[in-house]
């Protein structure tokens, strides 16, 4: 029987290879490393020399080294993950190893059968895997851990037969000989190579070496060469600036037509074609195209892109590790003294709420969202750009130059926050653009950030603007307004086309027009990004203008993401629709750790008080996990931890904590191509709740007395009710941190994160006594992440009313409920999932 050899590539300075692919068939082939299959989609048959298998989804089978095997696919659709390994290196560590015959223990199944559903082997290869593809520091020692505890694991659960196959010392020999060989090739494939001149340098006859490489390796020489000329040729095609015929003579072949000949054999396309494929997508299905024909014997692997595959069969893999080792839990107890005095705990994330533009709020669709966000939430204020863009149509003028205001569509968007109980925090923008001195504007909507051609203009309809809000609203109530003055001006030629000192000159003009109409209104800013705080002297030249030229300035307004935003980068982006506005591919910044948030807030309060002599209120009108509108993150269970973390550990520091919109019908880009594509808000545009979303109605429920607050937790009371929330939140990992967002696609979100484990939590509530109703929300993947479900049914990206339906019912935090009788105490077991979050309510009840 005829078999080939097969030549194995390590991963660089390890004694593995680690990989997804697919395949259609395989021939009989040998090699020396150990192989495991583990089928993740899909069927495949495996063929032993004197056994035949059939495999099938979350099978595995061990192939050991020296073993003859081919495969063949049962199904078209099948994805594996194959792990090979170099015995030789773990007979260093085992002696004898590389001498043992590995076949599983199952009583009355064939030997060497598949093993199914072992989650300890999927677990080890799916570590190995991940780490090989995140490449964090010292990664490699990690994968050798991993590769040892699997090794071990076989060790212990696998049978073991002492037993050398025959001739290995020959093969070991024809593969040294071969190596040398190969290796001359793949280090002179672009020089003219013959088999001649190879079996002069090594001393052997043209025909033995001949018939050598065609018996081992399975292939001739010259089409061994091709094969190694196709592949780096199939790397050139990806630089799109070298020409089909500079890659064709740089790779080694004779003419372009042998190039397009060869090419097209091997992948079913001209190198045009393929490159044209390559151009239709910013990251394609394969690495490479396809070779050989479904139905040929000699038909080879199809390895799939980290980016689109390896890290998405991985993340689904990395859900089943809390399952597999219980040392992946954390175990914890917190006792709760219910007679704990307590002290007042003011729920300043309620304080403000945001959304994108003014117009967009005359939507009746955006309407419904915001009265039911008043409904179940109840926030106090509401904040968005553009009171005075060209569509709300403020700023008029007649022929013959007289300007005039109308006010109709600012009154109806006024009157609906009335409707339902929330204020305006009124950021004073964009410029009209018959006030603006230029053209530039931001975002596709198109905001003008000129600066006004005279101040007076703006001026005067700045102060109309006050009246027309107190001749309406009356004065008690516009006076617990806030006017905020501009945008983001320390991104200048971005949103603010002028200078620090230009704003400086214009917040003043704005602040004193507005103080002539009346001398309590509201007024405060500059509404500048963290980097303008944490690295730059903005806010402290601010300040100073202020208190020096007794400007007036009743709050410091400023924005929060975790993006390290890098000015040069979004400077060179000015020119189309602004920093908010940019596809996510191209917006790859690294992040700040954890604590941005909390950091940012201190810093300004510090600065408040050693340049303006005060502490001022301080508003973050503007906060979120990422600045960039298509930020998959955001529709996932990775955001109401992140929310409840942040409210928390910002209590009493800050007078507002304002999320970064509540809806995703908002158009600072054009609308989003699928439900759930990492919109701002915390609905998206078809009414359905995200986890931010329920975080803050999670945070509605705490009581108004604090009487602990710990890691992860927090506990309230409200008379003889206490309230006690839990989250296990989980930032980026090291690469994420980095800006490498690789192993996130548009349906698997969660592998960007650091490992944590499972919180298994005793809690001991002391001090009750009675009957009590104790009711348990879980927020987590499985339950309340619309997301999930919305992936879990097939990811739909055209909804229809049913779909809507049935998704807005799965988004909402499980419920359980006990009636309990309690003598003083009572424990309660809870578990707390990475990305999850449990409240717990405990309410008297009467006899």
């Amino acid at each position: 029987m005829k078999y080939d050899y097969e030549l194995i590539d390590y991963e660089d300075g390890l004694p593995l290879k680690a990989f997804f692919h697919s395949l259609s068939k395989y021939k009989l082939h040998w090699h020396k490393e150990m192989e495991i299959i583990y089928v993740l989609k899909g069927s495949i048959h495996v063929n032993l020399e004197k056994e035949s298998f059939t495999l099938k989804e979350n099978d595995t089978i061990l192939i050991n080294s020296y073993e003859v095997h081919s495969t063949d696919s049962v199904t078209e659709d099948n994805m594996l993950l194959v792990l090979q390994i170099n015995t030789d290196f773990c007979n260093s560590i085992h002696p004898g190893i590389k001498n043992l015959y590995f076949k599983k223990k199952s009583s009355g199944a064939p030997e060497n059968g598949p093993v199914n559903g072992d989650k300890a082997i999927s677990y080890y290869m799916s570590k190995i895997v991940w780490e090989l593809n995140k490449k964090t520091e010292g990664y490699r020692f990690t994968v050798m851990s991993y590769l040892n505890s699997l090794m071990g694991y076989i060790l212990k659960n696998f049978d073991i037969i002492q037993k050398k196959p025959e001739n290995i010392s020959s093969h070991e020999n024809s593969l040294k000989r071969l190596k040398k060989i190969m290796d001359y090739v793949n280090e002179n494939y672009a020089e003219k190579i013959s088999l001649k001149e190879v079996a002069r340098e090594e001393y052997l006859n043209f025909y033995y070496l001949s018939h050598l490489f065609k018996g081992k390796v399975g292939m001739t020489f010259q089409e061994y060469v091709n094969n190694v000329r196709l592949e780096k040729a199939l790397e050139a095609l990806k630089e799109k600036d070298k020409k089909i015929s500079e890659i064709s003579d740089s790779c080694g072949f004779s003419s372009i037509n042998t190039f397009k000949e060869n090419f097209k054999k091997k992948y079913h396309c001209t190198p045009s074609e393929y490159r044209n494929l390559l151009s239709k997508s910013s990251s394609p299905e394969y690495t490479t195209p396809k070779t050989g024909d479904a139905g040929k014997a000699d038909g080879s692997y199809i390895s799939f892109s980290s980016t689109n595959v390896m890290d998405t069969i991985l993340e689904s893999l990395k859900t089943d590790q809390e399952q597999v080792f219980s040392e992946n839990t954390c175990n914890e107890s917190i006792v709760v003294n219910a007679q704990k005095k307590g002290k007042a705990f003011h729920k300043y994330w309620k304080k403000l709420t945001t959304f994108g533009r003014a117009v967009e709020g005359l939507r009746s669709d955006w309407q419904e969202q915001l009265r039911e966000v008043q409904r179940e939430i109840g926030f106090e204020y509401i904040r968005f750009h553009g009171i005075f863009n060209d569509e709300m149509m403020v700023f008029n003028q007649t022929r013959d130059g007289k300007i005039y205001y109308n006010w109709s569509y600012v009154n109806k968007l006024l009157d609906f926050f009335m409707e339902v109980g929330i204020k305006p925090f009124l950021e004073l923008s964009f410029m009209p653009s018959e006030i603006g001195s230029d053209d530039r504007t931001v975002f596709w909507w198109k905001g003008n950030i000129s600066q006004p051609r005279e101040i007076t203009l703006w001026t005067d309809m700045v102060k109309a603007f006050a009246k027309n809000c107190i001749n309406r609203y009356g004065l008690k109530e516009v006076e617990s307004w806030y006017f905020e003055i501009w945008n983001e001006p320390d991104f200048e030629d971005i949103c603010w086309a002028g200078s620090r000192s230009d704003y400086f000159r214009f917040y003043k003009e704005t602040a004193l027009a507005l103080r002539s109409v009346w001398d309590k209104l509201k007024v405060g800013g500059p509404s500048i990004l963290y980097t303008s705080i944490l690295n730059d002297d903005w806010l402290e030249a601010f300040l100073s203008f202020c208190r020096d030229n007794q400007v007036p300035l009743d709050f410091i307004s400023f924005h929060i993401y975790h993006e390290k935003l890098p000015v040069e980068f979004i400077k060179r982006t000015a020119g189309t629709a602004g920093k908010r506005s940019l596809p996510f591919e191209q917006l790859q910044q690294e992040f700040h750790d954890a604590s941005i948030v909390s950091q940012t807030i201190k810093t300004a309060m510090d600065k408040s008080e050693k340049f303006y002599g005060k502490k001022l209120d301080l508003h973050v009108t503007e906060w979120n996990i990422s600045s960039n509108s298509r930020s998959l993150i955001r529709d996932t269970a990775f955001m109401a931890p992140y929310i409840l973390k942040n409210v928390l550990e910002c209590r009493e520091t800050v007078d507002s904590l304002g999320f970064w919109t509540f809806t995703d019908i908002m158009e600072e880009w054009k609308a989003g191509p699928s439900p759930f594509h990492g919109g701002l808000g915390m609905i998206n545009g078809d009414g359905i709740k995200k986890p931010s979303y329920l975080a803050f109605y999670l945070l509605s429920k705490l009581g108004d007395l604090l009487l602990e607050q710990g890691k992860n937790y927090a506990v309230t009371r409200s008379g003889e009710n206490l309230q006690m929330i839990l989250y296990n939140d989980a930032y980026f990992d090291a690469m994420a941190m980095k800006g490498d967002f690789s192993g996130m696609t548009s349906l698997r979100r969660y592998s960007i994160y650091e490992e944590k484990a499972v919180r298994n939590i005793e809690i001991l509530f002391t001090g009750l006594s009675g009957n009590y109703k104790l009711t348990r929300y879980d927020l987590d993947r499985e339950n309340g992440s619309a997301f999930d479900e919305w992936v879990n049914m097939g990811a739909v990206n055209a909804l229809t009313a049913e779909e809507i339906r049935y998704l807005k019912s799965k988004a909402f935090p499980r419920i359980t409920v006990r009636q309990l009788t309690i003598e003083n105490s009572c424990k309660v077991p809870v578990s707390v999932p990475v990305h999850g979050c449990v409240l717990i309510t405990l309410e008297k009840e009467l006899l």
